[in-house]
């Protein structure tokens, strides 16, 4: 096609030249000069060419067109197979190495350091089980999905604005299916494999235990190591695939909620309570939800991913919650206060200051990666801006401390601590602050700040021991590790000796097989000195108040010691703040950070009934338990305001969305008919053009035919100009012999005169004339016109009409005259 293109652009549109008897001899010998315009006229050829160019084009353009069409569908065809080949040959690959890997713990030495898993980090060892200092989330299992779950929204109230097709749904529901089982391959190789020993949280953390991991029943049927290696790269290869971070965002509500009803989570939820009891290993938990998983069509929501952090954490395995962690993370599911939460508590536990740095970072911006349900906004506390959630959750401000603190950012956590003063932090979590400052500054072995946390837990301990007595426990061993820290053996003696004769015993241990710490020796040596202390008979039937003032009365001369202040200033400052009640503060008073109420006093009326101390203890109890649930109520409540504010918002913002689209739309739509209107033209103008050309080709072409009739009348001219010629010859030619001598004189005498050339009597010889070119500028093509009768001139011209611009050689042609014969011999 390209070879016929590039003959039919450049035509040959004249073959080899050669001399008629009609050519005039002047236009053979002179040259053409090179400066003379040309006089070439529009040929045959260049009409063809003029009409065959579009088509020709045209034809080149769909005939490439066609190949890469051609082209595409068989590299289509050929990816297609490859990846089936690929295919077959990674099955093959597998079933070689099952077969060689058949021992479970073939080849596991060789791969055991090369998976990391988290940041580098130290923790001390120096805690029991339980992690008494570390705050508690006390709300149920079947609440952490926060918002969906407690107000029981439909799922077409959480829809996004943005509406996808099934198939964009099912790629979602497929990236989170994905997220799942690559989190269940990543612990199982983390439990073959085991941790990095050089990027591992401590020297200790995740040990593998052989004698489990040897049992048949453990490992199961996904043994080969291999074969989870490349399971996960296919799996992470996939979901890098399916992976747009906007979309998933705009759909995450509504798979948060079809997860939540499904059946994954009570499955979990199951498997995390046996295994927070000990009756199932590590192992088994991780095998567990691995075929949870995969034996179901479900995707996991944020429960699931909540309730393997706490218990993969509770137990020590922070290496493994770092990778439910980052599931969590890749999800894009709404996260909930307890979501935040727990993640927060597991980078405190591993003390991972890299990761609070980077999580805070990025909390409180405008593209934030974590897909949080309460915004997070900075605040400016203490000099310095803080990223803090919007609805200031105490909780959240108290993981925040405990974070900061196991980070060693001291100067965070007071900035948090003034927060968390300002929007009450309560009396139901007041140990939980108190333990992680005693925790933090008898680490450091600073007395002088610890011990102004010891005069504050004293001082609360009343309220503490409102909630129960194991909290207030907690707080006497931080008290009591705080002193030994120090070398503070008196006040260690004191403070051990005032909890003894309250009747408070040591701290409940709750360590199950999974949990594999161990205690500290410092941590051990407290606790059995606390149990070999005999506590008095009457401690069941002593109620915690009365503990709580015991301990308070025995430690009055350590405080003073302490504070340097005398007792009554001291106790009169103390009733004074006991009678005082933080209130959090509502929707209705935003401006109000916190309110300031005082309790009735606490001595009956001696004129009034006779109750005793007891039952007024009682019924104060139950009041500041039905005032913790009238606040709970009203937080509620204002966050339920809250969330009906944010709906609006959204539904504003939707609207004018869907009006600026529209908007859109509409001027594209306007654009789109103006352009269509323009093509219109276009192509009216081009069929005009078209419809000229074809009538000039078609005017072209009978120009082409009337020209070649006129040279069949020429050559039917010539033919017969020639037949009469030579009869004249055969009759006259004694006359025309006289005829040529004295026209050759008189063309000498003149220099204008024509040459006659008399043949032989062989056909073969033509005759020529000579004139001047003068003389032939203004003869006509058909041939000069006969003057003398004894003169004959003939005029042929080329094979091709058209005359050539080109300079051109011409031969010399000898003329051999020849003496006419007399009239005498005539016959």
């Amino acid at each position: 096609m390209r070879g016929l293109w590039t003959q039919a652009s450049r035509p040959r549109l004249r073959s080899s030249h050669y001399y008629c008897s009609a050519d005039s001899i002047s236009s053979t010998l002179v040259r053409k000069t090179t400066t003379r315009p040309p006089r070439r006229r529009p040929g045959f050829g260049d009409a063809f060419t003029v009409l065959l160019t579009p088509v020709l084009a045209a034809a080149l353009f769909v005939d490439t067109s066609w190949k890469a069409k051609q082209r595409r569908d068989w590299d289509e065809r050929l990816a297609a197979i490859n990846n089936e080949i690929d295919t077959l040959k990674e099955r093959e690959r597998q079933l070689r190495s099952t077969i060689h890997l058949r021992n479970p713990l073939s080849g596991l030495s060789q791969q055991r350091r090369y998976y990391a898993t988290a940041v580098q980090a130290r923790v001390e060892d120096d805690e029991i089980p339980g992690e008494i200092e570390m705050p508690i989330w006390p709300a149920d299992l079947g609440q952490e999905d926060g918002v969906l779950q407690e107000e029981k929204i439909p799922i077409r109230q959480v829809l996004s604005a943005r509406e996808f097709s099934a198939e964009q749904l099912s790629n979602f529901k497929r990236y989170h299916r994905l997220n799942a089982i690559t989190l269940a391959l990543r612990m199982l190789l983390h439990l073959r494999v085991g941790p990095n020993h050089f990027y591992s949280i401590v020297p200790s953390d995740d040990p593998i235990d052989r004698t489990t991991l040897e049992t048949s029943e453990d490992i199961g049927a996904l043994s080969d190591t291999n074969r989870l290696a490349e399971m996960l790269a296919l799996t992470r290869k996939q979901m890098r695939s399916l992976g747009n971070l906007e979309d998933l965002f705009y759909v995450a509500p509504r798979i948060q909620a079809q997860a939540a009803r499904g059946g994954l989570q009570q499955a979990i939820k199951e498997l995390t309570t046996e295994f927070d009891a000990g009756r199932i290993s590590l192992t088994g938990l991780i095998d567990g939800y691995g075929k949870a998983v995969l034996h179901t069509d479900e995707v996991p929501s944020v429960s699931v991913y909540v309730m393997l952090i706490r218990s993969l954490s509770k137990v020590g395995s922070h290496s493994l919650a770092y990778h439910a962690v980052a599931a969590l993370k890749r999800s894009t599911l709404p996260l909930s206060d307890p979501a935040i939460f727990y993640m927060l508590l597991q980078i405190g536990r591993a003390c991972d200051s890299r990761s609070l740095n980077h999580m805070l970072h990025f909390i409180a911006k405008a593209d934030n990666p974590l897909n949080v349900i309460h915004k997070w906004e900075k605040t400016r506390v203490n000099g310095m801006d803080l990223p803090v959630p919007t609805t200031l959750n105490p909780r959240l401000l108290m993981v925040l401390v405990y974070t900061s603190l196991r980070c060693e950012q001291p100067t965070r956590a007071e900035a948090w601590l003034t927060l968390l003063r300002e929007a009450d932090y309560g009396s139901m979590w007041k140990d939980d602050l108190f333990r992680s400052f005693l925790a933090y500054y008898s680490q450091h072995g600073n007395w002088d700040e610890g011990k102004k946390w010891l005069q504050r837990s004293v001082q609360h301990a009343l309220t503490i021991a409102n909630q129960s007595v194991d909290r207030l426990a907690r707080v006497i061993y931080r008290m009591l590790d705080l002193c030994v820290r120090c070398c503070k053996l008196a006040e260690y003696t004191t403070i051990l000796d005032a909890a003894v004769d309250a009747g408070i015993g040591p701290p409940l241990v709750d360590k199950t097989q999974n949990d594999r710490r161990t205690f500290h020796p410092r941590t051990r040596s407290i606790l059995l000195e606390w149990e070999s202390l005999p506590l008095p008979d009457n401690v069941d039937e002593c109620p915690a108040q009365e503990k709580a003032r015991s301990f308070q009365l025995a430690c009055r001369s350590l405080m003073e010691e302490l504070s340097g202040t005398p007792h009554k200033a001291q106790n009169s400052q103390e009733r004074e703040d006991s009678g005082l009640v933080l209130m959090a503060p509502t929707a209705h008073s935003p401006s109000l950070r916190y309110t300031v109420r005082r309790m009735t006093p606490d001595s009956p009326d001696a004129s009034a009934s006779g109750y005793s101390s007891v039952e007024l203890d009682k019924l104060q109890s139950k009041f500041l338990q039905q005032e913790a649930v009238i606040s709970q109520l009203k937080t509620k409540l204002d966050l339920a305001e809250l969330r009906q504010r944010s709906y609006q918002e959204e539904t504003a913002q939707r609207a004018q969305r869907w009006i600026k689209s529209t908007s859109a739309l509409a001027q594209e739509l306007r654009e789109s008919k103006e352009d269509y209107e323009k093509l219109r033209k276009q192509n009216e103008l081009y069929e005009k053009e078209c419809a000229d050309m074809r009538a000039e080709v078609s005017a072209l072409k009978a120009v082409a035919d009337q020209w070649m009739q006129q040279r069949q009348q020429q050559v039917e001219q010539h033919a017969s100009f020639s037949t009469g010629l030579s009869e004249e010859k055969n009759v006259g030619g004694g006359s025309q012999g006289m005829g040529q001598k004295k026209e050759v004189s008189s063309l000498q005498g003149t220099k204008r005169a024509s040459v006659r050339v008399q043949t032989s009597r062989e056909p073969t010889v033509s005759i020529k004339s000579v004139e001047t070119p003068a003389a032939r500028r203004y003869h006509s093509k058909m041939g000069a016109l006969l003057n003398d009768p004894g003169e004959v001139r003939i005029q042929t011209y080329s094979k091709n009409f058209d005359k050539d611009a080109r300079p051109r050689t011409f031969k010399r042609v000898q003329v051999k005259m020849r003496p006419a014969p007399d009239s005498a011999s005539m016959p």
